[in-house]
């Protein structure tokens, strides 16, 4: 031990003249990692009421109160994991993360509650609360994509008269919006009230906006690349990345890929040359071959 000593002392002089490593917190604030979960952040403008927060809220620190004529979720910070699932499952991203750090407090009511219950923002522009989506059929292009993002699968897909068309279950429906933000062709929209007759489907299907065209039922496009200018558009539209621009011999031209496609007819209604056809079966090379018995 006695040997260790000196090197010890000379340790501690060569430190003497260097910064120190430490921080003088709480005057000095820390540099956050990324990635670092805080304490979650509720925008109240954005909450739609749905309670999914409280569903997925592994330690029951989220619970919903009846407040000042709203339904809003009340947060625990004393019983927060911090495992981001409100984040992750919130419909309206009205949830969203923060480095906050510093929960402690001498107060009970620090953790608990809200300071002041907000206003809704639909009681803000003077309107009552969404309450039914209608569904127009004869709009409908079957993209599926309002069934993909719906998180509580309100609205499924279901064949009939040829069609395979949303069916909409209001008593599942969350009234997030998102199947009226992603529709691409506007066939959803939001009513302030119930309709007087209440149908999840009609019981005649209109046609479709492709087949009042008088096209016929499609398998496939086809991008003519001599008439293509490049503009862009219908990659831009697209609602699946299906379509991608390239640079081909000086070209800006697009690439197609069929196993994304949805067949919206988006693509085809914003080309200005007509260079998008619809064909009605797959193109010979991506045809399945008949096995020989």
């Amino acid at each position: 031990m006695g040997k260790k000593i000196p090197s010890l002392i000379a340790e501690v002089f060569s430190y003497l003249f260097k910064k120190p490593a430490t921080h003088k917190y709480p005057f000095e604030k820390p540099v956050i990692a990324e990635g670092f979960r805080g304490k979650p952040v509720f925008l109240w403008n954005r909450c739609v009421e749905c309670g999914v927060c409280e569903d997925v809220c592994p330690t029951f620190a989220i619970k919903l109160k009846w407040t000042d004529g709203r339904s809003v979720p009340w947060y625990d910070v004393s019983r927060c994991c911090f495992c981001y699932e409100c984040i992750y499952n919130c419909p309206t991203n009205a949830i969203v993360s923060s480095t906050e750090f510093e929960l402690s407090s001498a107060k009970k009511s620090a953790y608990e509650g809200l300071p002041k219950v907000p206003i809704a923002p639909y009681v803000l522009a003077g309107l009552e609360k969404i309450r039914y989506m209608k569904i127009d059929y004869s709009k409908c292009v079957e993209c599926e994509l309002c069934a993909a993002v719906c998180p509580t699968h309100a609205i499924t897909m279901v064949i009939k008269d040829g069609r395979v068309i949303p069916s909409y279950d209001v008593d599942l429906c969350v009234f997030c919006h998102k199947c009226v933000e992603i529709c691409s062709s506007e066939a959803i929209s939001p009513l302030v009230k119930f309709p007087e007759k209440v149908e999840k489907i009609p019981e005649k299907i209109p046609e479709s906006p492709l087949e009042k065209a008088g096209l016929l039922r499609y398998r496939t496009i086809q991008i003519d690349r001599n008439i293509c200018t490049g503009c862009t558009l219908c990659a831009r539209v697209c609602p699946t990345e299906a379509i991608t621009m390239k640079d081909i011999g000086g070209r800006l031209l697009p690439i197609y890929n069929i196993n994304k496609c949805l067949f919206c007819g988006q693509c085809y209604e914003a080309c200005p040359v007509d260079a998008i056809k619809f064909l009605p079966d797959l193109p010979p090379p991506l045809r399945r071959r008949k096995s020989k018995k």
